[in-house]
């Protein structure tokens, strides 16, 4: 369960999508229904109000979406949500800026982030 002190950081991140009052209820219920239990932690690193807001509410049934966009087990949600400091944040995600600021996926294989190599020349 996130802490007081996290409140600020959740709610005020450009990386989360922002609900009115209703929508909010309504993102609590999914959340509810679909037994998503890290909702708001501060290491989850997703933005499952994007997600939720994206998928019209969509029930989420265990076993069905995988992050890769397609039917099987339900690894995690879509890349298209993840914010920066998730453990695979890829260029997939609305929040990288740029075609070489995150990760990248091959099928099931993820490469993280490659830096540029630097001379000490």
């Amino acid at each position: 369960m996130p802490q007081d002190s996290d409140f600020l950081r959740i709610f005020l991140n450009p990386e989360t999508t922002r609900l009115s009052p209703n929508e909010e209820y309504e993102f609590q219920k999914w959340v509810k229904n679909n037994n998503i239990t890290d909702v708001d932690y501060p290491d989850s690193f997703y933005d499952l109000r994007g997600y939720w807001k994206e998928m019209q509410g969509a029930p989420q049934f265990p076993g069905l979406m995988t992050s890769r966009n397609t039917w099987g087990p339900r690894e995690h949600f879509i890349d298209k949500y993840k914010q920066h400091g998730h453990p695979t944040f890829s260029v997939e995600s609305k929040y990288s800026v740029g075609p070489s600021k995150g990760g990248m996926w091959l099928s099931d294989y993820y490469f993280p982030e490659m830096r540029p190599w630097k001379s000490n020349k």
